[in-house]
């Protein structure tokens, strides 16, 4: 058995209670990931007398297959199965090599994602990724699926584009994304100072730099997963930023943020070096920007001086977001994944 509570002896016990307790301080209740890439279109076939169970966070089984959702943290053991699927949405080597990332953050990266991966990877599991940048780097390594995600909450109306108030930017990314908003936090300052009109909305937790004290910053509170999503539509936001460094581990990012960005209503704002940039660029979905802080200032003001543009380009963004937030596609997966037959057997 691969788990939490694998193997014998009183060392072994207590590194697997070690294990059990860092996994408590260390990884959420509810795993992000498992909702986007399994739960939020395939939830009514999981739970007491349904064909999937779930044991934890990011831990699935049905009678056939076991999927862990990049670790299986807070779940005491894993289940022998005939088929074993490892699900991940980040370059998990990439990332713990990156300084640019906090110290606890590669630690949990290594401890936990790195690790048990490996471990999986070794006893024969298949990976489900979320970028063609992922599918490379297990290509031969494993059978490879590529997944997109899907938000069950709605695509956000664009009324609020045309409403007095406000120009609301928004940058959504958490405190990994720390070093990506970096180069961006002096233009940011000096938009808010140019713009009276505007107001920045972010994650509470980032290290705020130049923005430390602004009167027009809005902080995202720190909450569950589950209320970021619920309260995410409601926010009307304007502008949603996407600056990203070219890294490795960007390269590997989900599309993601183009769904995200089409639930709060805004019209996005992405780094030319990420991947997916070209897909939004196709589509004029999106300003698609240079890593220079020029640009950056010299586009979100222009966004936030005209509103009829803002929309226009919010809209092509909700097309394309709504073209790629397809449920079917992870239902018709994980029914095969899971072995549980035909649509129409599935309570």
């Amino acid at each position: 058995m691969i788990g939490a509570g694998a193997g014998s002896g009183i060392g072994r016990r207590i590194g697997a209670a070690a294990e059990r307790l860092a996994a408590r301080a260390m990884i959420r209740p509810r795993s992000p990931t498992a909702d986007l890439y399994l739960v939020n279109a395939c939830g009514g076939w999981i739970g007491p007398d349904r064909p999937v169970a779930r044991l934890g966070p990011g831990v699935f089984a049905s009678a056939e297959t076991l999927v862990v959702v990049r670790n299986w943290g807070r779940a005491e053991a894993l289940p022998r199965r005939r088929r074993v699927i490892w699900l991940i949405d980040d370059d998990i080597e990439a990332a713990c090599a990156d300084r640019s990332l906090r110290p606890g953050q590669r630690l949990k990266l290594a401890l936990f994602e790195r690790r048990q991966g490996r471990r999986l990877l070794a006893a024969g599991a298949e990976v489900a990724v979320s970028s063609a940048a992922l599918a490379e780097r297990y290509r031969g390594r494993a059978r490879v699926h590529l997944l997109r995600p899907h938000w069950s909450e709605p695509l956000a109306g664009l009324a609020h584009h045309a409403e007095a108030g406000p120009v609301r930017i928004g940058f959504l990314g958490s405190a990994v994304h720390g070093g990506d908003l970096a180069f961006l936090l002096p233009v940011l300052r000096e938009l808010l100072d140019r713009h009276p009109e505007a107001e920045l909305h972010l994650a509470a937790n980032h290290r705020l730099g130049a923005l430390a004290g602004h009167p027009r910053l809005r902080p995202i509170r720190e909450t569950s997963w589950q209320a970021y999503r619920a309260s995410l539509g409601a926010r009307r936001l304007h502008i949603a930023l996407y600056p990203l460094r070219e890294t490795p581990v960007n390269r590997a990012r989900s599309v993601n943020k183009i769904i995200e960005h089409g639930v709060a209503g805004a019209a996005g704002v992405y780094s030319a070096g990420w991947p997916e940039a070209a897909r939004v660029a196709r589509r004029g979905a999106g300003l698609v920007l240079p890593e220079r802080a020029g640009a950056w200032a010299e586009a979100v003001s222009g966004l936030i001086r005209d509103a009829a543009a803002r929309r226009a380009l919010a809209a092509r963004g909700r097309a394309l977001a709504a073209d790629l937030n397809h449920p079917a596609l992870l239902q018709d997966f994980w029914r095969h994944g899971f072995a549980l037959g035909p649509p129409n057997l599935i309570n």
